[in-house]
Protein backbone atom coordinates (compact mmCIF):
# COMPACT_ATOMS: atom_id res chain seq x y z
CA UNK A 1 0.00 0.00 0.00
CA UNK A 2 1.40 3.41 -1.01
CA UNK A 3 1.10 6.29 1.45
CA UNK A 4 2.06 9.94 0.97
CA UNK A 5 3.92 9.79 -2.36
CA UNK A 6 3.51 8.73 -5.99
CA UNK A 7 3.75 5.10 -7.08
CA UNK A 8 7.27 4.26 -8.18
CA UNK A 9 8.89 0.93 -9.16
CA UNK A 10 11.64 1.30 -6.55
CA UNK A 11 9.63 0.95 -3.36
CA UNK A 12 11.74 0.92 -0.23
CA UNK A 13 15.07 2.19 -1.61
CA UNK A 14 14.67 5.82 -0.58
CA UNK A 15 16.61 8.75 -1.97
CA UNK A 16 15.87 9.28 -5.65
CA UNK A 17 14.14 5.91 -5.74
CA UNK A 18 11.00 6.50 -3.68
CA UNK A 19 8.86 5.86 -1.94
CA UNK A 20 11.20 5.68 1.04
CA UNK A 21 10.56 2.98 3.65
CA UNK A 22 9.07 5.51 6.04
CA UNK A 23 6.30 6.31 3.57
CA UNK A 24 5.17 2.70 3.26
CA UNK A 25 2.61 0.74 5.18
CA UNK A 26 2.26 -2.98 4.46
CA UNK A 27 -1.03 -4.68 5.16
CA UNK A 28 -1.63 -8.41 4.77
CA UNK A 29 -5.13 -9.81 4.44
CA UNK A 30 -4.87 -13.50 5.31
CA UNK A 31 -7.72 -15.97 5.39
CA UNK A 32 -7.12 -18.02 8.54
CA UNK A 33 -10.54 -19.59 8.85
CA UNK A 34 -11.31 -23.32 8.82
CA UNK A 35 -10.85 -25.29 5.59
CA UNK A 36 -13.83 -25.81 3.35
CA UNK A 37 -15.56 -29.14 3.67
CA UNK A 38 -13.50 -31.83 1.95
CA UNK A 39 -10.56 -29.46 1.27
CA UNK A 40 -8.20 -31.17 3.74
CA UNK A 41 -8.39 -34.40 1.75
CA UNK A 42 -6.84 -32.67 -1.27
CA UNK A 43 -3.95 -30.96 0.51
CA UNK A 44 -1.60 -33.89 -0.17
CA UNK A 45 -2.36 -33.81 -3.90
CA UNK A 46 -0.65 -31.83 -6.61
CA UNK A 47 -2.78 -28.87 -7.70
CA UNK A 48 -0.90 -28.31 -10.97
CA UNK A 49 1.41 -29.96 -13.46
CA UNK A 50 5.11 -29.42 -14.00
CA UNK A 51 8.35 -31.10 -15.00
CA UNK A 52 10.99 -30.09 -12.47
CA UNK A 53 14.76 -30.47 -12.71
CA UNK A 54 17.16 -31.00 -9.82
CA UNK A 55 20.92 -30.99 -10.26
CA UNK A 56 24.00 -31.43 -8.09
CA UNK A 57 27.71 -31.88 -8.70
CA UNK A 58 30.34 -33.16 -6.29
CA UNK A 59 31.80 -29.77 -5.37
CA UNK A 60 30.92 -28.94 -1.79
CA UNK A 61 32.71 -25.56 -1.97
CA UNK A 62 30.17 -24.32 -4.53
CA UNK A 63 27.23 -25.79 -2.59
CA UNK A 64 27.13 -28.63 -5.16
CA UNK A 65 26.24 -26.13 -7.92
CA UNK A 66 27.94 -25.71 -11.32
CA UNK A 67 31.03 -23.52 -10.89
CA UNK A 68 29.88 -20.91 -13.42
CA UNK A 69 26.46 -20.56 -11.79
CA UNK A 70 27.95 -20.27 -8.32
CA UNK A 71 30.54 -17.75 -9.50
CA UNK A 72 28.00 -15.54 -11.31
CA UNK A 73 25.86 -15.42 -8.18
CA UNK A 74 28.74 -14.62 -5.85
CA UNK A 75 30.16 -11.88 -8.08
CA UNK A 76 26.68 -10.42 -8.62
CA UNK A 77 26.02 -10.27 -4.88
CA UNK A 78 29.39 -8.61 -4.28
CA UNK A 79 28.82 -5.96 -6.97
CA UNK A 80 25.37 -5.22 -5.55
CA UNK A 81 27.11 -3.96 -2.40
CA UNK A 82 28.84 -1.22 -4.40
CA UNK A 83 25.65 0.82 -4.28
CA UNK A 84 26.05 1.31 -0.52
CA UNK A 85 29.86 1.22 -0.39
CA UNK A 86 30.46 3.83 -3.11
CA UNK A 87 27.55 6.31 -3.18
CA UNK A 88 29.59 8.65 -5.38
CA UNK A 89 29.12 6.17 -8.25
CA UNK A 90 25.36 6.97 -8.27
CA UNK A 91 24.42 3.33 -8.71
CA UNK A 92 20.79 2.31 -8.70
CA UNK A 93 19.15 -1.01 -7.72
CA UNK A 94 19.15 -2.98 -10.99
CA UNK A 95 21.99 -5.02 -12.46
CA UNK A 96 23.03 -8.28 -14.11
CA UNK A 97 26.19 -10.34 -14.58
CA UNK A 98 27.49 -12.81 -17.15
CA UNK A 99 30.59 -14.97 -16.63
CA UNK A 100 32.44 -17.31 -18.96
CA UNK A 101 34.40 -19.92 -17.02
CA UNK A 102 37.19 -21.99 -18.54
CA UNK A 103 38.55 -25.28 -17.20
CA UNK A 104 41.97 -26.83 -17.69
CA UNK A 105 43.71 -29.62 -15.75
CA UNK A 106 41.06 -29.55 -13.05
CA UNK A 107 41.43 -25.80 -12.48
CA UNK A 108 38.78 -23.15 -13.29
CA UNK A 109 39.43 -19.60 -14.40
CA UNK A 110 37.33 -16.56 -15.21
CA UNK A 111 37.70 -16.33 -18.97
CA UNK A 112 35.35 -13.42 -19.64
CA UNK A 113 33.13 -11.12 -17.60
CA UNK A 114 30.33 -8.69 -18.38
CA UNK A 115 28.06 -6.71 -16.09
CA UNK A 116 25.39 -4.08 -16.50
CA UNK A 117 24.87 -1.91 -13.42
CA UNK A 118 22.15 0.71 -13.33
CA UNK A 119 23.73 4.15 -13.02
CA UNK A 120 22.56 7.73 -13.51
CA UNK A 121 23.49 8.98 -16.97
CA UNK A 122 25.31 12.00 -15.55
CA UNK A 123 27.66 9.85 -13.46
CA UNK A 124 31.28 8.87 -14.10
CA UNK A 125 31.28 5.64 -16.09
CA UNK A 126 35.10 5.40 -16.00
CA UNK A 127 35.03 5.46 -12.19
CA UNK A 128 32.46 2.67 -12.30
CA UNK A 129 34.68 0.57 -14.55
CA UNK A 130 37.61 1.02 -12.17
CA UNK A 131 35.49 0.19 -9.13
CA UNK A 132 34.18 -2.98 -10.78
CA UNK A 133 37.73 -4.16 -11.57
CA UNK A 134 38.99 -3.55 -8.02
CA UNK A 135 35.91 -5.28 -6.58
CA UNK A 136 36.31 -8.29 -8.87
CA UNK A 137 39.99 -8.67 -8.07
CA UNK A 138 39.24 -8.63 -4.36
CA UNK A 139 36.30 -11.04 -4.59
CA UNK A 140 38.08 -13.49 -6.91
CA UNK A 141 40.95 -13.64 -4.44
CA UNK A 142 38.52 -14.41 -1.60
CA UNK A 143 36.65 -17.04 -3.61
CA UNK A 144 39.86 -18.75 -4.74
CA UNK A 145 40.83 -19.16 -1.08
CA UNK A 146 37.47 -20.84 -0.41
CA UNK A 147 37.59 -22.95 -3.57
CA UNK A 148 41.21 -23.78 -4.40
CA UNK A 149 40.33 -25.07 -7.88
CA UNK A 150 39.44 -21.49 -8.89
CA UNK A 151 42.21 -19.24 -10.19
CA UNK A 152 42.08 -15.69 -8.72
CA UNK A 153 43.00 -13.92 -11.98
CA UNK A 154 40.64 -11.37 -13.55
CA UNK A 155 40.54 -10.97 -17.37
CA UNK A 156 42.41 -7.97 -18.80
CA UNK A 157 39.25 -6.82 -20.58
CA UNK A 158 35.99 -6.38 -18.70
CA UNK A 159 32.66 -5.28 -20.12
CA UNK A 160 30.92 -2.79 -17.84
CA UNK A 161 27.68 -1.34 -19.25
CA UNK A 162 28.91 -2.36 -22.68
CA UNK A 163 25.60 -1.42 -24.34
CA UNK A 164 25.92 2.17 -23.14
CA UNK A 165 24.17 4.10 -20.39
CA UNK A 166 21.93 1.93 -18.23
CA UNK A 167 19.68 4.37 -16.41
CA UNK A 168 16.19 2.88 -16.81
CA UNK A 169 15.83 -0.53 -15.16
CA UNK A 170 13.48 -2.64 -13.12
CA UNK A 171 9.93 -3.07 -14.30
CA UNK A 172 10.26 0.10 -16.38
CA UNK A 173 13.08 -1.49 -18.36
CA UNK A 174 13.39 -5.25 -18.81
CA UNK A 175 12.58 -7.14 -15.63
CA UNK A 176 10.05 -9.91 -16.23
CA UNK A 177 9.49 -13.31 -14.62
CA UNK A 178 10.61 -15.34 -17.63
CA UNK A 179 13.58 -15.74 -19.94
CA UNK A 180 16.83 -15.14 -18.04
CA UNK A 181 15.03 -15.48 -14.71
CA UNK A 182 14.31 -19.15 -15.49
CA UNK A 183 18.00 -19.88 -15.92
CA UNK A 184 18.97 -17.88 -12.82
CA UNK A 185 16.35 -19.77 -10.80
CA UNK A 186 17.84 -23.06 -11.95
CA UNK A 187 21.49 -23.93 -12.62
CA UNK A 188 22.69 -21.75 -15.48
CA UNK A 189 22.55 -22.43 -19.22
CA UNK A 190 24.44 -25.73 -19.02
CA UNK A 191 21.64 -27.64 -17.27
CA UNK A 192 18.05 -28.15 -18.60
CA UNK A 193 15.67 -25.89 -16.71
CA UNK A 194 12.59 -28.11 -16.65
CA UNK A 195 9.09 -26.81 -17.26
CA UNK A 196 8.31 -24.18 -14.63
CA UNK A 197 9.42 -20.86 -13.22
CA UNK A 198 10.32 -20.21 -9.57
CA UNK A 199 10.48 -16.41 -9.31
CA UNK A 200 7.31 -14.87 -7.97
CA UNK A 201 5.75 -18.25 -7.18
CA UNK A 202 4.21 -19.35 -3.89
CA UNK A 203 6.49 -21.84 -2.12
CA UNK A 204 3.68 -24.39 -2.11
CA UNK A 205 3.10 -24.26 -5.88
CA UNK A 206 4.32 -27.37 -7.62
CA UNK A 207 6.81 -25.46 -9.82
CA UNK A 208 8.77 -24.24 -6.83
CA UNK A 209 8.17 -27.00 -4.29
CA UNK A 210 8.81 -29.63 -6.97
CA UNK A 211 12.09 -28.01 -8.05
CA UNK A 212 13.30 -27.89 -4.44
CA UNK A 213 12.37 -31.54 -3.98
CA UNK A 214 14.27 -32.55 -7.12
CA UNK A 215 17.32 -30.60 -5.94
CA UNK A 216 17.25 -32.36 -2.57
CA UNK A 217 17.15 -35.76 -4.30
CA UNK A 218 20.11 -34.81 -6.53
CA UNK A 219 22.15 -33.57 -3.55
CA UNK A 220 21.33 -36.74 -1.61
CA UNK A 221 22.66 -38.86 -4.48
CA UNK A 222 25.93 -36.89 -4.54
CA UNK A 223 26.38 -36.83 -0.77
CA UNK A 224 26.09 -40.63 -0.57
CA UNK A 225 29.19 -40.79 -2.78
CA UNK A 226 27.67 -42.97 -5.49
CA UNK A 227 28.11 -40.35 -8.23
CA UNK A 228 29.97 -37.15 -9.09
CA UNK A 229 27.04 -35.60 -10.93
CA UNK A 230 23.29 -36.13 -10.69
CA UNK A 231 20.42 -34.82 -12.80
CA UNK A 232 16.92 -35.57 -11.53
CA UNK A 233 13.73 -34.94 -13.48
CA UNK A 234 10.44 -35.12 -11.61
CA UNK A 235 7.04 -35.03 -13.30
CA UNK A 236 4.10 -33.74 -11.27
CA UNK A 237 0.54 -34.37 -12.43
CA UNK A 238 -2.68 -32.76 -11.16
CA UNK A 239 -4.55 -34.60 -8.40
CA UNK A 240 -1.83 -37.23 -7.96
CA UNK A 241 0.00 -38.14 -4.78
CA UNK A 242 2.96 -39.80 -6.45
CA UNK A 243 5.60 -38.12 -8.55
CA UNK A 244 7.20 -39.72 -11.57
CA UNK A 245 10.99 -39.59 -11.52
CA UNK A 246 13.19 -40.24 -14.52
CA UNK A 247 16.50 -42.06 -14.48
CA UNK A 248 19.70 -40.17 -13.79
CA UNK A 249 21.37 -39.97 -17.24
CA UNK A 250 24.05 -37.59 -15.98
CA UNK A 251 24.99 -39.69 -12.98
CA UNK A 252 28.59 -40.85 -13.13
CA UNK A 253 30.46 -43.02 -10.62
CA UNK A 254 33.11 -41.43 -8.43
Amino acid sequence: MWIGCPVDPWAGYGGDWGPAPGYLSIQSDLCLGPLEEGEAAFRSLSDDQSICTGYATATAETNYLPVEHWLANRLGLRLAKLRAEAPDLDLDPDGKVIVIVGQEDGQYHLEAFSCSLQQKASSDDLALHGAVRVTLEDEMKNLSETFNQLEPDVPDELSVNGAGAFEVGGSEGDNGLSGKKLVIDAYGPGIPIGGGALSGKDFFKVDRAGALHARRVAKAVIMTGVAKEALVRVGWFPVQRRMRTSSLPNASPP
